[in-house]
């Protein structure tokens, strides 16, 4: 779908701060349209954020399971932000998903990796947005590593 601006990229923008920024149902419905249609025609990064929609009930019903689904397929096309939540889901079992260390790892080391970032900040962003239960000792201690691997990151920086 092309839109009025002019180009794919444009209309995806727009359809996502439709669904997922505003409070008006219809501009919701609106958005979820064309990020569906966007996954229906294999955008992988439109089935990551349509699982989202479907956790979180934006302009769908919660449907826990779709969103399960929706962010395997994401994470297996190398969407790590899906990757990384999918490892700490089945880390701590949340989600649904039972815990298990095995499919943890698995999704924390899938490759390929599409973004880059580090673990602890994108789980900290996670428990700091709601995906994950509340839990202010899990968000302090992710929210810590991750400014330790900025420090880092900065230091390293710092030696070129």
């Amino acid at each position: 779908m092309i839109s009025a601006f002019g180009n794919e990229g444009a209309t995806h923008m727009l359809a996502s701060i439709r669904l997922f920024q505003s409070d008006d149902p219809d501009e919701m419905k609106r958005g979820l349209a064309v990020i569906e249609e966007e996954a229906e025609n294999g955008s992988c990064y439109s089935a990551g954020k349509l699982g989202w929609a479907y956790q979180h009930g934006l302009a769908v019903p919660r449907n826990l399971g779709k969103a399960k689904t929706l962010y395997e397929k994401a994470a297996s096309c190398g969407m790590t932000y899906w990757q990384i939540l999918l490892s700490h889901a089945f880390d701590q079992g949340y989600l649904g998903f039972e815990e298990d260390p095995v499919a943890a790892l698995y999704w924390r080391n899938f490759e390929p990796k599409v973004h880059i970032g580090d673990f602890n900040c994108w789980v900290a962003n996670y428990y700091r947005n709601g995906t994950f239960p509340d839990d202010e000792q899990a968000l302090a201690n992710y929210t810590r590593l991750c400014s330790e691997a900025s420090e880092g990151d900065r230091a390293d920086e710092r030696r070129y």
